[in-house]
């Protein structure tokens, strides 16, 4: 039962995140490159040249892995 207060918590977090924030790519990869400012070049060498695309792949999967830990935290 604490599993699905969890998600159903982590849930709304993310609606609420997505309501205020539209896409939340953007404040995500603005706060990872705050702390880690060499990452930028990193995403356009390994983007071949569409870092973009491999932000959003990025957030995309720390998402999907954040909506799944409780359920399956390995």
């Amino acid at each position: 039962m604490q599993t699905e207060r969890k998600n159903k918590l982590l849930e709304n977090s993310l609606g609420r995140a997505a309501e205020i924030l539209g896409d939340v790519t953007g404040p995500v990869m603005e706060k990872y490159y705050t702390n880690h400012p060499k990452a930028k070049i990193s995403f356009e060498e390994h983007g071949f040249g569409n870092g973009v695309k491999l932000e959003a792949e990025m957030v995309e999967s720390i998402i999907y892995c954040l909506m799944n830990w409780y359920d399956r935290p390995e």
